[in-house]
């Protein structure tokens, strides 16, 4: 990559392309640099958190081997294509408190601190809590690197529910959480459609066959005609990215939604449905992974569920018809319980694996994978489910956090060391100079042998 710009082109990084009543942001290109501020190679730095709920059969998830020599284990096993680009962490104690097992360890999760008073009444008479008493590690990160993008950071959910401190994880604040989008085109709406546009008049442009990317066709050729070739790289990547999801969102647009033409062809479920799940899952993973490349923000989060998930996993199996919460109570000795939970688990790490391929076959403007500069945070909100204990927290980490992070590892930790530290390290290793957060008592300084 060359310091100085392309002389053919140079675009302000609030370019859009306009036609026929639509408008469409352009990815972050070389030509959108200032010349003096350009450094080669600078390629920004991202974080995703992802949440997965009710702990996990610690056994079956849990490596086997050395530091560097290790095997996944059965539940990690769909992350064996990016063991490379791994470090799984085990030992750790996930600090909290107030309410229920659930609500402390969702609260306590990401910002390392307790719950706050407050009405929603916990399980096993556990008293009510409130909202978490500081912010997020994700938002602490959003708020250091966040600024130079059009979203300082991305909420997404996969039917999160009802606004309790059961189903929030992210927090701006103490006592400031903030709210998942579940619905993936309205997320879209927000990334990519036109400011201003109802979804009615999106919904009229699509029965007319005309996408965003036919109304701006000419210009969209124009620019691509007049840019360096790693910039006509990143905008073909770019519009085969949102066509892809454009048409996809056609054809599973949820009649939930205002905009759906009611003469459309039968839609499936709704956004609740429980079997929708894993379709509005990879939605969301499509849109988070396009959100990163483009450069609309450099800082997002993916729950899925809540904690006290009572999702039912019927597509794993027909025998697979318990609510996860409900499975995740049943004893260490129901053999075939913990035969299910142990495939719940394995599919959610299949998950994370499609996550990191979106990431993996992205690519910079020097051709590097968008994975390298990123940092994937995988986490739950237990350790064991049918104890509510936060020992031994399963986390996986994937992406090298553009060098900060050596990947390829797996790292356990022994005398219940507290999560926060793990926190540190994660502020760390995306720049953030800190050396404690959450709860002063619960942080001790970053994690050892991470970074």
């Amino acid at each position: 990559m060359s310091f100085f710009l392309d002389r053919r082109l140079q675009l302000s990084r609030r370019t859009v392309l306009r036609g026929a009543g639509v408008a469409m942001a352009l990815p972050l290109l070389e030509a959108m640099h200032p010349r003096r501020a350009r450094a080669a190679g600078a390629i920004p730095k991202r974080f995703v958190t992802m949440f997965t709920p009710n702990g996990t059969i610690y056994p079956q998830w849990v490596p086997t081997g050395s530091e560097t020599s290790f095997t996944l284990s059965p539940i990690l096993a769909p992350l064996a294509p990016y063991q490379s680009d791994l470090v799984v962490v085990s030992g750790l104690y996930q600090q909290g408190g107030g309410g229920d097992g659930h609500q402390t360890g969702i609260g306590g999760m990401l910002t390392g601190q307790s719950l706050n008073p407050g009405p929603f009444q916990g399980g096993a008479n556990a008293g009510s809590a409130g909202w978490a008493n500081g912010i997020s590690v994700d938002q602490q990160i959003a708020a250091n690197i966040g600024g130079g993008t059009s979203l300082p950071s991305l909420e997404l959910g996969v039917e999160v529910g009802s606004g309790d401190d059961w189903g929030r994880m992210v927090y701006g604040a103490a006592n400031q959480p903030l709210t998942p989008e579940e619905n993936p085109a309205l997320a879209y709406q927000r990334l990519f459609a036109t400011k201003g546009a109802t979804p009615a008049e999106l919904t009229a442009l699509r029965a007319r066959k005309r996408s965003i990317l036919d109304a701006v066709r000419a210009q969209f050729q124009s620019v691509s005609a007049r840019v360096g070739s790693a910039d006509r790289a990143r905008l073909d990547q770019h519009a085969t990215a949102l066509r892809d999801i454009e048409m996809r969102l056609d054809a599973q647009a949820m009649p939930s939604l205002s905009c759906v033409d009611p003469g459309a062809p039968v839609l499936p479920a709704s956004l609740t449905d429980n079997d929708s799940f894993p379709a509005i899952g990879k939605l969301q993973m499509d849109l988070l992974a396009v959100a990163l490349a483009c450069d609309l923000t450099r800082v997002a989060s993916l729950q899925w569920s809540r904690a006290v998930s009572m999702v039912r996993f019927t597509w794993l199996s027909p025998t697979v018809t318990d609510a996860h919460h409900d499975l995740s109570h049943k004893p260490d000795s129901d053999a075939a319980s913990q035969d299910k939970l142990t495939r719940i688990n394995t599919w959610y790490a299949s998950q994370l694996a499609y996550l990191l391929g979106k990431l993996a076959t992205a690519q910079e403007t020097d051709g590097s994978r968008l994975l390298d500069a990123t940092l994937v945070f995988w986490c739950n909100e237990l350790g064991k489910g049918n104890t509510h204990s936060r020992q031994l927290a399963p986390y996986v980490l994937a992406g090298q956090a553009g060098g900060a992070l050596r990947t390829g590892r797996f790292l356990s930790y022994t005398g219940d060391l507290p999560h926060n530290n793990l926190l540190v390290s994660l502020l760390q290793a995306m720049d953030v100079p800190v050396t404690k957060f959450g709860k002063d008592e619960w942080c001790t300084g970053p994690l050892s042998s991470l970074l």
